[in-house]
């Protein structure tokens, strides 16, 4: 089994300034749970990351914080490989919420479904939005419950594709290796910029969720 998650951050300027988060298990090719929750960030909302995914610093009152969701979460994702469209970003998001919260990440087997994609399919964009068109996923975006399944189902229509039912066998066939969390020394202050696809900015929407169970 793994996991496919996505985050959305209220200020990204603060990279652990995650304000929701979701997961997706999978089991061979299928869909076999899901997790997520809103998360109360120790930081202020920008209006841009508010237009992007809508959720607002009203809506997260109550919620937990990352230092409080954080034990939840990694009892159920411990041992899993973790997978998330923009790995980087997103896995950069956790190790700096959970060095914000004095937890000690621990090693964490990573990959990454864009570069997946990228290798195992030709497309005029790799965008998740446009890959789930092509394989006729139900999709809102700038959600991360939605994004991890969208995300969770091209892994498992490209699985099909390639006659394979695991996601080691299907890193194979894309000729990729997994990359690890650092467990010690962790600074987020050192952490490498890297150049990513152009995010098109897509307003959020009051459009119903996909619905998975």
């Amino acid at each position: 089994m793994f996991a496919v998650f996505d985050v959305e951050k209220a200020n990204s300027r603060d990279k652990g300034s995650i304000c929701s988060i979701g997961f997706v298990f999978v089991e061979g090719n299928q869909i076999v749970g899901s997790f997520y929750s809103l998360v109360k960030p120790l930081t202020e909302f920008s209006a841009m990351e508010v237009s992007i995914h809508g959720i607002t610093e009203a809506d997260v009152v109550e919620a937990p914080t990352f230092a409080e969701l954080w034990p939840e979460i990694w009892e159920r994702i411990a041992n899993m490989t973790l997978i998330a469209f923009d790995a980087y970003g997103d896995i950069c998001a956790i190790q700096t919420a959970a060095h914000t919260a004095r937890f000690e990440l621990p090693n964490i087997r990573y990959g990454c479904a864009f570069k997946i994609s990228k290798k195992l399919l030709t497309l005029d964009s790799y965008r998740l939005v446009s890959i789930a068109e092509h394989f006729r996923i139900a999709y809102k975006c700038h959600d991360a419950l939605c994004d991890a399944f969208a995300a969770a189902s091209v892994l498992i229509e490209l699985m099909k594709q390639c006659g394979v039912d695991s996601l080691g066998a299907l890193m194979r066939k894309a000729d990729l290796t997994y990359d690890y969390t650092k467990t010690n020394g962790y600074d987020p202050s050192q952490t490498r910029k890297r150049r990513l696809p152009r995010r098109k900015i897509t307003p959020a929407v009051n459009q119903a969720a996909p619905s998975m169970f």
